[in-house]
């Protein structure tokens, strides 16, 4: 719970059993209520270490893609009625001990939407990225954030539900883009 808010911590797994256990330890749990690790088929033991680690897992039982597992994880958070969605990778790559900075702009009333990027930071380690990749992945939320005429640059991603910023019980939509900036839209 996030000053009165129920957060739930989406994050989509496949075939990371060395590091799903890592992230879900990671999770501020002082603020995120609930984590799930949606697997998407994953053949080690991604599934049995995030449950040890404490994680509730949702299977796909076939791999079916990060988009299909984040509509999954969507769906079971707006059936248990949370209001915020927050979505880590699974490759430990983001760092949900940033996720307070995220939700303090919705807790307030200031966004009903905050995405982010690992990528922004100064220095952030793009592995062997090629340089084409490097460039884009810098200026897409830069363009992004022209687009939608509000700074957009964060560390990682977070949705809050129903209809980013309906007070509707019924969304008509569910907006959030990943920290890899995959734009995703209603699953209902």
């Amino acid at each position: 719970m996030y000053r009165g808010l129920s957060v739930i911590a989406i994050v989509p797994v496949f075939n990371e059993e060395a590091k799903i256990g890592k992230v879900v330890r990671r999770m501020p749990r002082q603020v995120v209520d609930e984590v799930v690790v949606v697997d998407d088929g994953s053949t080690d033991r991604s599934v049995e270490v995030a449950r040890s680690f404490g994680a509730e897992v949702i299977s796909m039982g076939a791999t079916l893609g990060v988009g299909a597992a984040l509509r999954a994880g969507y769906r079971y958070a707006i059936e248990q009625g949370y209001d915020v969605v927050v979505t880590v990778a699974g490759n430990n790559k983001d760092a949900p001990e940033e996720i307070p900075l995220l939700l303090e702009p919705i807790a307030e009333n200031r966004a009903d939407f905050v995405q982010g990027s690992r990528f922004l930071k100064r220095g952030a380690n793009l592995g062997a990225m090629p340089a084409y990749r490097q460039i884009a992945t810098r200026l897409h939320p830069v363009l992004f954030s022209l687009v939608a005429r509000a700074s957009l640059l964060t560390r990682a991603s977070t949705c809050r539900k129903p209809g980013c910023g309906s007070t509707s019980s019924n969304p008509t939509y569910t907006c959030g883009l990943s920290s890899s900036g995959t734009a995703r839209r209603r699953f209902q």
